[in-house]
């Protein structure tokens, strides 16, 4: 059975070039933006969340609070996705299993995703 990612990212360019890679890599993948995570997780049981930080309406740090008091959800690990220059930071405040400083390297992500699910 592949491994379910849910990216959570507002920008479509970046969602759809991530979740090609994954697709590509074996895993089953579903796009959201912060609006839409909680719902999706609920729904779609992801293995691992990618999660990016800075997004309108409901931003990272919303949707990682929303996961981490759900029963259902505060078990799967998060792995941020950020520009911010303060990144290792800010993963650490939301008690992410991994941080990706953006621009980042795929096979990176891959490999943190790897760990984050083993």
């Amino acid at each position: 059975m592949s491994k379910r990612v849910l990216i959570v990212e507002d920008e479509q360019d970046v969602a759809t070039l991530i979740s090609g890679v994954l697709d590509l890599e074996g895993y089953e993948t579903r796009l959201a933006v912060g609006e839409t995570a909680m719902e999706s997780a609920l729904e779609f049981r992801p293995d691992v969340v990618l999660l990016d930080l800075m997004m309108p309406v409901v931003d990272g740090f919303q949707v990682a609070r929303l996961l981490h008091g759900e029963r259902q959800t505060a078990d799967i690990p998060i792995i941020v996705m950020t520009a911010m220059h303060d990144a290792a930071a800010r993963g650490a405040e939301l008690g992410a299993a991994h941080v990706l400083a953006k621009p980042f390297d795929i096979d990176d992500m891959l490999h943190q995703i790897d760990q984050a699910t083993a």
